[in-house]
């Protein structure tokens, strides 16, 4: 009995490892497939989803990042939804 106990509270730690590697991970990969002239202001992970927005001082640019993370090995189903243009996002 105690051995399984042991065992669960293992799987417990394994799983929370896990996810920590895979923040870490993708937080390693970012310089790699954001190009300067991109800035990122939100990154939201959910599990195996993460979302994320800032503001590109170009569109081709914004084309090169999605580029760059489909072509990673690490990065499954690049989607981007939105680009809105001339819209201030600081100052007045």
């Amino acid at each position: 009995l105690e051995h399984s106990k042991i065992l669960e509270r293992l799987k417990v730690v394994e799983a929370l490892q896990n996810g920590r590697n895979k923040t870490t991970d993708f937080m390693n990969l970012m310089p790699a497939v954001i190009p300067e002239g991109v800035y990122v202001d939100k990154i939201k992970m959910n599990d195996l989803e993460i979302e994320i927005s800032g503001i590109s001082d170009s569109t081709p640019r914004l084309a090169t990042m999605l580029d760059n993370m489909e072509r990673s090995a690490k990065l499954l189903d690049v989607e981007m939804h939105s680009i809105v243009h001339g819209k201030a996002r600081f100052g007045k």
